[in-house]
């Protein structure tokens, strides 16, 4: 049945799978205990299979089978007013983000979610020292920034991560309202790829299946949360965001 929707998955290598299979798994934990570099670690693993253009819509479909499971599994901690804040602008701008996404050349996706990755990390650590205050209106604002930036490329969560913290929510409770926030957007631009002809029932496939060895590590994430601390988790998943920006901005300049 896979052989017959996709004959090349059939023909990856026994090592590539593996490799796909534990970032996957990996990612799944790192969005799990920090809402961020779930699908960074998956780009890393699946771009030398389906290609730089084909990454944002297959990577939606696989994340979105990750925050399915999320929603479930912190179904009882979203807050749904920060919820409601984030997406009345974040929807209308992530379908005008994934429409200036399939505009664009290979080498151009490449190299923008490069410097993006490269550029990450640090203003992460930027907006979480400044501990600042987001009201509704806030998280308004910053919504429509972190809809089109996920329509264009990864690691969007790095805005909503510290205004939901700025909001007041922390540990699980920010987990799982960033999770529905999360498949809301993630929905959103399957359907929008969908429409434009870029997301193929094939790539559709792939995510599927990588999104699937997904789910394991949000339940192994939601233990983690309840009994260790995640700062080392956080900087080795800084280092693999520095090293997968390094990785498309080569791809995009020498490829």
């Amino acid at each position: 049945m896979i052989e017959d929707l996709f004959p090349g998955l059939a023909q990856i290598e026994a090592p590539r799978l593996a490799i796909i299979a534990v970032l996957t798994f990996a990612g799944s934990v790192a969005a799990g205990l920090s809402g961020m570099g779930g699908g960074v670690l998956i780009a890393i693993a699946i771009t030398p299979v389906i290609g730089v253009k084909a990454l944002i819509p297959t990577i939606a479909v696989t994340m979105m089978i990750n925050h399915v499971a999320r929603v479930w599994v912190f179904r009882h901690d979203v807050r749904w007013p920060p919820v409601t804040a984030v997406l009345i602008t974040a929807l209308p701008a992530t379908i005008a983000g994934s429409m200036v996404y399939v505009s664009m050349p290979p080498r151009a996706i490449a190299i923008v979610m490069g410097v993006f990755l490269i550029l990450f990390v640090p203003l992460r650590r930027h907006l979480a020292r400044r501990a600042w205050r987001v009201g509704h209106a806030g998280l308004a604002g910053i919504g429509s920034v972190y809809g089109f930036l996920s329509g264009t490329t990864l690691g969007g969560g790095m805005l909503v991560i510290p205004a939901l913290l700025g909001n007041g929510l922390v540990g699980t409770v920010l987990i799982g309202t960033d999770a529905v926030i999360g498949l809301t957007i993630l929905t959103t631009k399957v359907a929008a790829f969908g429409t434009m002809a870029l997301l193929t029932p094939q790539l559709a496939l792939i995510g599927v299946l990588v999104g699937v060895v997904s789910v394991p590590g949000v339940y192994l994430a939601r233990w983690m949360l309840d009994h260790t601390a995640v700062h080392l988790h956080t900087m080795f998943v800084e280092i693999l965001i520095l090293a997968g920006g390094l990785s498309f901005l080569w791809r995009g300049i020498v490829d």
